[in-house]
């Protein structure tokens, strides 16, 4: 049975801070800033050092590792003394997949009533229109404030893991990082970089550029890092990975979120054209199409933002990811497009884009309870070996209760 939780109601805007999962620690503090600029209270539920009991005494041990650590840190977030539980919310992100995690929205509200907190709303964030709250409407202004946060957290992620490795002064490309970062964070808040703005990107660009470095040789070996999206991109989803990565003086890279944003719209996008009414149905025909229509337009508008951006990458010289028709074109004959459950047939595009830009040493990381990323990354592996044999291609598992120094020692195989 689902469970009904404390609605957000207008009023609360003013009153709550809404706290976000930290599932993108390059892109959390630009979203909060866009949301911000819509009225909303946002920040990042930090990362906990240790999860309560109620954690494993309200969620079942078979649950996913990502729902286990984002149910554990907002745990640990509301018993904290210095939060108030009366002026806080939850925002959890949904793509409405076949999965536990499809779940997790009822998980969070079931695990807070049962602590003890029933009060707390739980807001959930996903293209359905499903569990509305008053209080919380997505605007178009919004999602394009959204969307240039996405861009320009891309944008840093790609400068600073390509820069940091070979930087000649340390720590100075994460000092411009964080520079960038609260520069963008303010002009989002004012609603200024809607649609993101070429002479900043160049700018953000000639900075980096700027920063003195030296290549090595011979070169550092070079990982691509790809996988379900709250295992590649979350500290406590991989056990912090890119610091492990850091330590083995690696050169790795993310695949893009927006590329996942993409990727989420062009699924939505398919799926119901599945479900198409019947000709004579007339109005549900009608509304058919038009949602049809705004699909495609939004996949249309995000992928000529995308190409815009790359060529600006691409011409100051830096490695850029490639767009998503590309990504598409990359998987034929090793997926089907049609395999859209979960992270789907993206997974294998990244680790294709990383091998053809030089990063041949791919780790796929997933839950190990995860069935859809079973079948989705490790499914792969044999065609992705076969079309690029010199590539090392190795499967990461992450279990909430598995071993580190197994996970690290085979960490380390795959990147030798």
């Amino acid at each position: 049975m689902r469970a009904k939780g404390a609605e957000f109601t207008p009023e609360m805007r003013k009153t709550h801070t809404i706290y976000l999962p930290n599932m993108l620690p390059y892109h959390g503090s630009m979203l909060c800033a866009a949301f911000r600029s819509a009225g909303y209270r946002l920040a990042v539920v930090p990362d906990a050092e240790k999860y309560p009991r109620e954690t494993f005494t309200t969620v079942s041990q078979d649950y996913c590792s990502p729902g286990i650590h984002i149910i554990g840190n907002i745990l640990a977030l509301v018993q904290d003394p210095e939060t108030d539980p009366d002026h806080i919310a939850f925002l959890e992100p949904q793509s409405g997949g076949i999965c536990k995690a499809g779940n997790l929205y009822h998980a969070i509200i079931n695990s807070l009533r049962r602590s003890g907190y029933p009060q707390i709303p739980v807001i959930s964030l996903n293209p359905h229109s499903l569990e509305r709250h008053r209080g919380f409407r997505l605007t178009l202004p919004l999602l394009r404030s959204a969307v240039s946060a996405i861009i320009f957290s891309d944008l840093l992620m790609l400068l600073t893991l390509q820069t940091r490795p070979c930087e000649t002064v340390p720590g100075s490309t994460d000092r411009l990082h964080r520079r960038w970062e609260r520069r963008l964070c303010h002009a989002l808040e004012q609603g200024r970089l809607t649609p993101p703005p070429v002479s900043l990107v160049r700018r953000i660009l000639a900075s980096y550029r700027s920063l003195p470095v030296r290549r090595t040789s011979p070169p550092k070996r070079r990982v691509t890092v790809t996988g379900e999206i709250y295992s590649k991109f979350s500290p406590s989803g991989n056990q912090h990975l890119e610091q492990f990565l850091r330590e083995q003086n690696t050169e790795y890279r993310l695949g893009s979120f927006l590329n996942y944003l993409i990727y989420c719209v062009y699924t939505e996008r398919k799926v119901r054209a599945v479900g198409r009414p019947a000709g004579h149905l007339r109005r549900h025909a009608a509304v058919f199409h038009l949602r049809q229509t705004a699909w495609r337009f939004t996949e249309w508008y995000l992928c000529r933002l995308q190409r815009r951006i790359a060529r600006e990458v691409r011409s100051a010289g830096f490695v850029c990811d490639a767009c998503f028709p590309e990504m598409e074109r990359y998987v034929q004959g090793i997926i089907s497009t049609d395999y859209n459950i979960g992270d789907g047939w993206l997974v294998a595009a990244e680790a294709a884009d990383g091998i053809r830009k030089g990063y041949d040493r791919v780790l796929l990381c997933h839950p190990f309870t995860c069935l859809v990323s079973h079948v989705g990354s490790r499914g792969v592996i044999r065609k992705l070996k076969a079309a690029y044999p010199e590539a090392r291609i190795t499967s990461i598992e992450y279990d909430y209760y598995g071993s580190k120094a197994m996970r690290d020692s085979r960490i380390l195989m795959g990147i030798s």
